[in-house]
C-alpha cells in the first residue's frame, strides 16, 4: 500500500500545480493501518514524511494551545513515536523504548499511550516495587549504569534506566497523591490519575490508593451538578475515553477495581470480600470487620457499581481463601446471587427504573470449571438454573424499550461464547447435562452475544419474541 501511494505521488508531481497530492490525512491513514498490522518497518519508512507534516502543522497552527483550540490532532511524528514505543513494549525491546524516550523533550516525553505501555509491560510490578523500596528521589537514575548519553546495550540496564526515568519524572505525583484536591488551580488529568491508581494497586499500597480515589471523587463531585447531599451517590459505569477526551472521567467500577486489587495484594483474601460489600452495599455478610479506617468506608457517601472484572477478582480471592473447602461452590453461587439481587437483572425485575449490571458468561464459567475440578455434581444443576434465569431476564430487558444506554460488559462476546461452548462440552462428556440442555444454553448465549456485538437492542413484542424462540 505504501509503495502504491508513493508511485501515485510521483505521478501527481508532474500533473498538479501545487506539486504533489500528498496530504496529512493520507499519511495518518497509512500510520493507523500500519499500527493495526504491527508493521514496524512501514512505520519507520513513514517517519520522514510524518516529520515534514508535523513541521507544516506547527507552522500553520502556531502554538500547542492554538492547535488545541482549533481542534488539531496529535502531530504525526509524535504519533509514530508513541506507536513504536507501544509495539516495542509489547515485544519487550527495552533498548528501543529507551532510545525513543530519550529522543523526546522531558516535558513532552510521556504521552498517555507510553505511560500505559510502561504499566502493561512485562515485570512492571517487580520494577515498581524494587525501585520504590530501594531508591530515593535523589538516587533515582543516578546509578553507575545510568548514563543517558551512552546507555549500555543491555536490555536489563536499559529497563532499569527507563523505569528510573519514568518514576523520577512522576515522583512528585507519586509522593503527593492528593494533588487532585480542590486546593490547586489545575488538577491532574484523568489519565494520569488512572495511571497512578494502577501503580498504587500493583504495588499493594492501599492507603495512597484510597487517598487518591477519595480526593478525585470529591473534586469531580464539587464540579458536577448539585444533588441531594443526604443521599449516597452511585458511581456507575460509563465510557472511559481517558486518552482521547481530556474531560472524560474515570468510571466507578474502574476505581473500585484499583482499590480491591490493592487490598488483595496487601490484606488477606477475606478483606477483599469485606471491602467489596462495604463499597458496593451488597448484602454478603462477610466474616469479621474491615480494618481499613478511611472516610471512603466510614462516611458511606459513595456507592460503587461493580462490573464483571471486579466479580472475577472477588471470586479469585474467595477461592484463594478457601481452596480446600467443600462448600466453596455453594459460597460462590451465593455470592453471585447476592450481586444479581443488588445490581443485576433481578434488581431490574423488581425495580423497572433500575439500570442493571448484567453478569456475563465469565463468572458462571469460572464457577462451572471449579465444579468440574472439585467433582461437585450436586451444585451444577443449581448453577445452570441460575444461569438460565439470567439469560431470560437479560433477553427480556433487551426486547423491551429502555431509554438508558447499556454498556458492554465483555470485550469480545464471541470469544466468551467459544469458551462457554467448551465448558458445556466438558459437562456433556461427564454426562452432567444432556444435549438438549446444552443446546438451549448455547442458543440463549449466542442470542446475547449477537445483541452485544452489534450494540443494538432488539425491540419486539413478547408474542414476537416467543414466536422467534419457537422458530
Amino acid at each position: 500500500m505504501l509503495e502504491w501511494y508513493q508511485e501515485r505521488l510521483k505521478e501527481s508531481r508532474s500533473r498538479l500545480l501545487q506539486g504533489s497530492a500528498d496530504s496529512y490525512h493520507s499519511n495518518l491513514l497509512l500510520i493507523n493501518y500500519a499500527a493495526q498490522q504491527h508493521d514496524i518497518r512501514t512505520l519507520r519508512r513513514l517517519k520522514p514524511a510524518a516529520q515534514i507534516w508535523s513541521q507544516r502543522w506547527k507552522h500553520e497552527m502556531g502554538s500547542s494551545e492554538t492547535r488545541a483550540n482549533l481542534g488539531g490532532t496529535a502531530l504525526l511524528s509524535e504519533k509514530i513515536d508513541g506507536i513504536l514505543f507501544v509495539l516495542a513494549a509489547k515485544q519487550g525491546n527495552w533498548q528501543v523504548m529507551l532510545k525513543l524516550a530519550t529522543s523526546r523533550h522531558p516535558r513532552k516525553r510521556w504521552t498517555p499511550q507510553m505511560c500505559l505501555a510502561m504499566l502493561r509491560s512485562r515485570g512492571a510490578l517487580d520494577m515498581i516495587t524494587r525501585i520504590q523500596h530501594h531508591l530515593t528521589p535523589s538516587k533515582l537514575g543516578s546509578s553507575d549504569n545510568d548514563n543517558d548519553d551512552t546507555p549500555e546495550h543491555n536490555d536489563v540496564v536499559a529497563k532499569q534506566i527507563l523505569w528510573s526515568m519514568f518514576l523520577r519524572e512522576f515522583w512528585q505525583y507519586w509522593q503527593k497523591p492528593k494533588l487532585t484536591s480542590s486546593n490547586i488551580s489545575k488538577p491532574l488529568p484523568s489519565w494520569i490519575t488512572a495511571a497512578l491508581l494502577d501503580l498504587y494497586s500493583k504495588s499493594g499500597k492501599v492507603g495512597p490508593t484510597l487517598d487518591l480515589a477519595w480526593s478525585y471523587i470529591q473534586l469531580h463531585e464539587n464540579k458536577g451538578r448539585s444533588s441531594n447531599r443526604s443521599q449516597a451517590r452511585i458511581l456507575r459505569n460509563g465510557s472511559s475515553r481517558l486518552l482521547t477526551s481530556p474531560n472524560s472521567l474515570i468510571p466507578g467500577p474502574r476505581i473500585l477495581y484499583y482499590i480491591l486489587k490493592a487490598v488483595k495484594l496487601q490484606e488477606d483474601s477475606n478483606a477483599v470480600l469485606q471491602a467489596f460489600a462495604a463499597l458496593t452495599h451488597t448484602d454478603l455478610r462477610p466474616q469479621g470487620e474491615l480494618n481499613l479506617a478511611h472516610p471512603l468506608f466510614r462516611q458511606n457517601k459513595y456507592i460503587f457499581e461493580p462490573d464483571n472484572n471486579i466479580i472475577l477478582l472477588v471470586m479469585d480471592a474467595m477461592v484463594k481463601a478457601e481452596t480446600h473447602s467443600k462448600d466453596l461452590p455453594d459460597k460462590l453461587l451465593s455470592f453471585l446471587r447476592s450481586v444479581d439481587r443488588s445490581w443485576g437483572s433481578w434488581r431490574a425485575r423488581m425495580d423497572p427504573s433500575w439500570h442493571p449490571m448484567f453478569l456475563d458468561l465469565r463468572p458462571i464459567q469460572r464457577l462451572l470449571d471449579l465444579c468440574l475440578e472439585m467433582d461437585a455434581y450436586r451444585i451444577v444443576r443449581q448453577v445452570l438454573r441460575f444461569q438460565q434465569g439470567l439469560f431470560r431476564r437479560e433477553l427480556k430487558w433487551h426486547t423491551t424499550p429502555h431509554k438508558k444506554r447499556l454498556w458492554r460488559q465483555g470485550l469480545n462476546e464471541l470469544t466468551m461464547l467459544r469458551e462457554w461452548t467448551d465448558t458445556l462440552a466438558a459437562l456433556r462428556r461427564r454426562r452432567w447435562i444432556i444435549d438438549d440442555q446444552a443446546q438451549s444454553l448455547y442458543h440463549m448465549a449466542s442470542q446475547l452475544a449477537q445483541l452485544y456485538r452489534y450494540c443494538q437492542p432488539v425491540r419486539r413484542s413478547s408474542r414476537q419474541f416467543r414466536r422467534k424462540q419457537l422458530e
